[in-house]
Protein backbone atom coordinates (compact mmCIF):
# COMPACT_ATOMS: atom_id res chain seq x y z
CA UNK A 1 0.00 0.00 0.00
CA UNK A 2 1.21 3.43 -0.70
CA UNK A 3 -0.28 6.72 0.71
CA UNK A 4 -2.25 9.34 -1.33
CA UNK A 5 -0.47 11.66 -3.67
CA UNK A 6 -0.82 14.82 -2.49
CA UNK A 7 0.90 17.01 -5.65
CA UNK A 8 1.11 16.15 -9.76
CA UNK A 9 4.13 16.23 -11.01
CA UNK A 10 2.80 18.02 -14.57
CA UNK A 11 6.09 16.54 -16.13
CA UNK A 12 5.03 13.28 -15.17
CA UNK A 13 1.82 13.53 -16.58
CA UNK A 14 3.10 14.50 -19.82
CA UNK A 15 5.09 11.55 -19.53
CA UNK A 16 2.40 8.96 -19.81
CA UNK A 17 2.38 6.26 -22.27
CA UNK A 18 0.52 6.91 -25.66
CA UNK A 19 0.67 2.88 -26.02
CA UNK A 20 -0.95 0.09 -24.36
CA UNK A 21 0.62 -3.07 -22.95
CA UNK A 22 0.66 -5.30 -20.38
CA UNK A 23 2.82 -3.79 -17.88
CA UNK A 24 4.40 -7.34 -16.68
CA UNK A 25 7.85 -7.97 -15.27
CA UNK A 26 7.86 -5.42 -12.68
CA UNK A 27 6.36 -4.73 -9.22
CA UNK A 28 3.97 -2.11 -9.46
CA UNK A 29 2.17 -0.02 -6.89
CA UNK A 30 -1.58 -1.58 -7.30
CA UNK A 31 -3.69 -0.06 -4.42
CA UNK A 32 -4.01 3.35 -2.41
CA UNK A 33 -4.63 3.35 0.99
CA UNK A 34 -7.35 6.19 1.51
CA UNK A 35 -10.05 7.63 3.76
CA UNK A 36 -13.47 8.43 2.37
CA UNK A 37 -15.89 10.04 4.55
CA UNK A 38 -13.95 8.74 7.66
CA UNK A 39 -13.80 5.58 6.60
CA UNK A 40 -10.48 3.72 6.19
CA UNK A 41 -10.17 1.87 2.43
CA UNK A 42 -7.51 0.51 0.24
CA UNK A 43 -8.44 0.88 -3.28
CA UNK A 44 -7.79 -2.44 -4.39
CA UNK A 45 -8.05 -1.96 -8.39
CA UNK A 46 -6.81 1.46 -10.51
CA UNK A 47 -9.23 0.70 -13.20
CA UNK A 48 -12.44 2.10 -12.88
CA UNK A 49 -15.77 0.00 -13.96
CA UNK A 50 -19.39 0.69 -14.90
CA UNK A 51 -21.60 0.00 -11.69
CA UNK A 52 -25.24 0.38 -11.64
CA UNK A 53 -25.25 2.69 -8.10
CA UNK A 54 -28.70 3.94 -6.84
CA UNK A 55 -27.65 7.27 -8.83
CA UNK A 56 -27.29 4.99 -11.96
CA UNK A 57 -24.49 4.04 -14.21
CA UNK A 58 -21.63 5.63 -12.83
CA UNK A 59 -17.45 4.71 -12.51
CA UNK A 60 -16.41 3.10 -9.56
CA UNK A 61 -13.46 1.52 -8.49
CA UNK A 62 -12.87 -1.83 -6.15
CA UNK A 63 -11.74 -1.28 -2.35
CA UNK A 64 -11.31 -3.17 1.27
CA UNK A 65 -12.41 -1.98 4.52
CA UNK A 66 -9.49 -1.97 6.17
CA UNK A 67 -11.16 -2.41 10.16
CA UNK A 68 -13.18 -5.61 8.77
CA UNK A 69 -12.35 -6.64 5.38
CA UNK A 70 -15.55 -6.12 3.30
CA UNK A 71 -15.23 -5.53 -0.27
CA UNK A 72 -17.36 -2.83 -2.10
CA UNK A 73 -16.90 -0.56 -4.85
CA UNK A 74 -16.38 3.33 -4.27
CA UNK A 75 -17.65 5.87 -6.95
CA UNK A 76 -14.69 8.25 -8.10
CA UNK A 77 -17.27 11.15 -10.54
CA UNK A 78 -18.09 12.35 -7.59
CA UNK A 79 -14.71 12.35 -5.91
CA UNK A 80 -11.97 14.73 -7.76
CA UNK A 81 -9.35 14.20 -5.45
CA UNK A 82 -9.80 10.36 -5.28
CA UNK A 83 -9.68 10.27 -9.26
CA UNK A 84 -6.91 12.73 -9.44
CA UNK A 85 -4.68 10.44 -7.11
CA UNK A 86 -5.51 7.24 -8.60
CA UNK A 87 -4.41 8.80 -12.22
CA UNK A 88 -1.42 10.21 -10.67
CA UNK A 89 -0.63 6.25 -9.55
CA UNK A 90 -1.01 4.95 -12.95
CA UNK A 91 0.76 7.62 -14.08
CA UNK A 92 3.54 6.93 -11.86
CA UNK A 93 3.23 3.12 -12.72
CA UNK A 94 3.83 4.30 -16.44
CA UNK A 95 6.86 6.20 -16.20
CA UNK A 96 8.62 3.33 -13.95
CA UNK A 97 7.61 0.72 -16.81
CA UNK A 98 8.69 2.88 -19.12
CA UNK A 99 12.20 3.59 -17.23
CA UNK A 100 12.69 -0.28 -16.42
CA UNK A 101 12.07 -1.33 -20.16
CA UNK A 102 14.10 1.74 -22.42
CA UNK A 103 12.44 2.28 -25.54
CA UNK A 104 9.28 0.85 -25.09
CA UNK A 105 6.70 3.37 -26.24
CA UNK A 106 8.36 4.51 -28.91
CA UNK A 107 8.77 0.55 -30.53
CA UNK A 108 4.91 0.21 -29.79
CA UNK A 109 4.24 3.29 -31.97
CA UNK A 110 6.61 2.25 -34.52
CA UNK A 111 4.40 -1.15 -34.31
CA UNK A 112 1.50 0.29 -34.48
CA UNK A 113 2.33 2.92 -37.46
CA UNK A 114 3.07 0.40 -39.78
CA UNK A 115 -0.17 -1.88 -38.89
CA UNK A 116 -1.96 1.09 -39.62
CA UNK A 117 0.11 1.58 -42.95
CA UNK A 118 -0.61 -2.06 -44.21
CA UNK A 119 -4.46 -1.73 -43.07
CA UNK A 120 -4.87 1.46 -45.18
CA UNK A 121 -2.72 -0.07 -48.09
CA UNK A 122 -5.30 -2.86 -48.26
CA UNK A 123 -8.13 -0.49 -48.01
CA UNK A 124 -6.79 1.53 -50.46
CA UNK A 125 -6.15 -1.69 -52.73
CA UNK A 126 -9.91 -2.81 -52.13
CA UNK A 127 -11.41 -0.01 -53.41
CA UNK A 128 -11.97 -0.08 -56.82
CA UNK A 129 -12.56 3.55 -56.63
CA UNK A 130 -8.91 4.31 -56.18
CA UNK A 131 -6.63 4.94 -58.48
CA UNK A 132 -3.77 5.21 -55.93
CA UNK A 133 -2.85 8.72 -56.24
CA UNK A 134 -2.45 9.16 -52.97
CA UNK A 135 -1.60 5.92 -51.13
CA UNK A 136 -1.14 6.75 -47.58
CA UNK A 137 2.22 7.85 -46.24
CA UNK A 138 4.87 5.11 -45.48
CA UNK A 139 6.31 4.30 -41.79
CA UNK A 140 9.09 6.66 -41.06
CA UNK A 141 10.95 3.34 -39.74
CA UNK A 142 10.30 -0.53 -40.01
CA UNK A 143 9.74 -2.43 -37.32
CA UNK A 144 13.00 -4.38 -37.61
CA UNK A 145 14.71 -0.89 -37.45
CA UNK A 146 12.86 -0.54 -34.50
CA UNK A 147 13.13 -3.35 -32.63
CA UNK A 148 17.02 -3.18 -33.39
CA UNK A 149 17.15 -0.10 -31.67
CA UNK A 150 15.74 -1.07 -28.69
CA UNK A 151 16.77 -4.30 -28.07
CA UNK A 152 15.02 -3.99 -24.34
CA UNK A 153 11.49 -3.57 -25.80
CA UNK A 154 11.51 -6.09 -28.21
CA UNK A 155 12.97 -8.87 -26.21
CA UNK A 156 9.71 -7.69 -23.62
CA UNK A 157 7.35 -7.98 -25.87
CA UNK A 158 8.44 -11.69 -27.25
CA UNK A 159 8.38 -11.95 -23.37
CA UNK A 160 4.70 -10.99 -22.97
CA UNK A 161 3.60 -12.63 -26.53
CA UNK A 162 5.06 -16.35 -24.98
CA UNK A 163 3.14 -15.52 -21.63
CA UNK A 164 -0.33 -14.70 -23.41
CA UNK A 165 0.31 -18.35 -25.69
CA UNK A 166 -3.62 -19.97 -26.01
CA UNK A 167 -2.52 -22.76 -23.35
CA UNK A 168 -5.04 -25.45 -24.85
CA UNK A 169 -2.26 -27.25 -26.53
CA UNK A 170 0.59 -28.79 -25.95
CA UNK A 171 2.95 -26.25 -27.06
CA UNK A 172 1.16 -23.33 -26.54
CA UNK A 173 1.35 -24.37 -22.74
CA UNK A 174 4.69 -24.97 -22.80
CA UNK A 175 5.14 -20.94 -24.16
CA UNK A 176 3.25 -19.96 -21.50
CA UNK A 177 4.49 -21.57 -19.13
CA UNK A 178 8.23 -20.54 -20.43
CA UNK A 179 6.74 -16.89 -20.72
CA UNK A 180 5.44 -16.78 -17.22
CA UNK A 181 8.77 -17.40 -16.07
CA UNK A 182 10.53 -15.05 -17.19
CA UNK A 183 8.23 -12.49 -15.91
CA UNK A 184 8.70 -13.56 -13.21
CA UNK A 185 12.57 -13.64 -13.31
CA UNK A 186 12.39 -10.17 -14.66
CA UNK A 187 9.97 -9.11 -11.89
CA UNK A 188 12.70 -10.13 -9.66
CA UNK A 189 14.92 -8.20 -10.76
CA UNK A 190 15.41 -4.61 -9.79
CA UNK A 191 16.95 -3.22 -12.58
CA UNK A 192 17.51 -5.12 -16.14
CA UNK A 193 20.19 -4.70 -18.66
CA UNK A 194 20.16 -5.75 -22.62
CA UNK A 195 21.96 -8.95 -21.66
CA UNK A 196 19.73 -9.85 -18.67
CA UNK A 197 16.45 -9.66 -20.52
CA UNK A 198 17.92 -10.90 -23.66
CA UNK A 199 19.38 -14.06 -21.60
CA UNK A 200 15.85 -14.82 -19.96
CA UNK A 201 14.18 -14.79 -23.17
CA UNK A 202 16.68 -17.11 -24.39
CA UNK A 203 16.45 -19.67 -21.52
CA UNK A 204 12.50 -19.45 -22.37
CA UNK A 205 13.06 -20.34 -25.74
CA UNK A 206 15.11 -23.06 -25.13
CA UNK A 207 12.63 -24.50 -22.22
CA UNK A 208 10.18 -24.36 -25.14
CA UNK A 209 12.35 -26.15 -27.87
CA UNK A 210 13.13 -28.64 -24.75
CA UNK A 211 9.61 -29.79 -24.58
CA UNK A 212 9.34 -33.52 -26.14
CA UNK A 213 5.31 -33.40 -28.04
CA UNK A 214 3.52 -36.55 -27.28
CA UNK A 215 0.59 -38.05 -29.33
CA UNK A 216 -1.33 -39.97 -27.29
Amino acid sequence: MINPINNINQKQKANKMKNYIEQKGIAQQETLATNINGMQITITSLYPVSHNTQYGIRPCVQFVRDNDGQRGMCRIDNKPELARQIEQLKINNDNAFVARYTGIDELLSVINDNHDYCDALNNMMDDEHNDGVNPPSHPVMTIATARAKYPIAAAYIDIVRLSNADPSSQIGYSRRCAGETALARLTAMDVISQQDIETILQDARNEIANITLTID
